[in-house]
């Protein structure tokens, strides 16, 4: 069976089984936007008929990214001379396309297809894990300290300069354990 492939502005919602403007759920079938505008195609998710299992309708719809804060400076501050700060700006958050594959939620303004926006994603259940994180692992980190690879350690702003002191002491202990464990190593097996 061939897929039907029309652009956003030859469908509706309705020809697609939904009413209203969302929200609605979807999956993304790509992120690469040739904007670099944070643009998704998703598949508009549609629950089966005995309602427990979302299916894929069939279409894929081009969504523009909706960002919770954004912005431009005016056009008129700009001026003709050539440098960066003679130019307009934009602002605002900016987030990395959610992979293909996740589900997010989108929106239609006004119902109108064409003006799809997603707004956010789905989390999949019992994925929160994302790096760096240290309850990941165990085999790195000791209970209450939080050490990257490079000695490094991962504090929050408001730790006391004499907590910052003993947990420098205790990295120098590891370190010192660490080197002598080394020499003894290499003395057993003639390095």
């Amino acid at each position: 069976m061939a897929r039907e492939t029309r652009t956003n502005a030859e469908l509706s919602l309705k020809d697609l089984g939904f009413t209203g403007s969302g929200p609605f759920e979807a999956l993304v079938v790509s992120h690469m936007d040739p904007t670099y505008m944070g643009g998704l195609k998703v598949n508009l998710l549609k629950k089966n008929s005995a309602g427990i299992i979302s299916e894929r309708v069939g279409n894929t719809i081009e969504v523009r990214y909706l960002s919770p804060f954004y912005g431009v400076t005016n056009l008129e501050h700009a001026k003709a001379n050539e440098g960066y700060e003679n130019t307009q700006k934009s602002y605002g958050m900016w987030f990395v396309p959610p992979d293909a594959g996740t589900r997010v939620l989108v929106i239609f303004a006004e119902g109108d297809i064409s003006r799809g926006f997603w707004i956010g994603c789905v989390q999949d259940q019992y994925m929160n894990f994302m790096l760096p994180d240290s309850r990941a692992s165990t085999s790195y980190t000791t209970q209450g300290l939080l050490v990257n690879y490079e000695g490094k350690s991962y504090l929050p702003a408001s730790t006391t300069k004499r907590r910052k002191h003993k947990i420098q002491m205790i990295q120098h202990r590891m370190l010192n354990h660490i080197t002598i464990c080394l020499q003894t190593l290499c003395r057993h097996r003639a390095c």
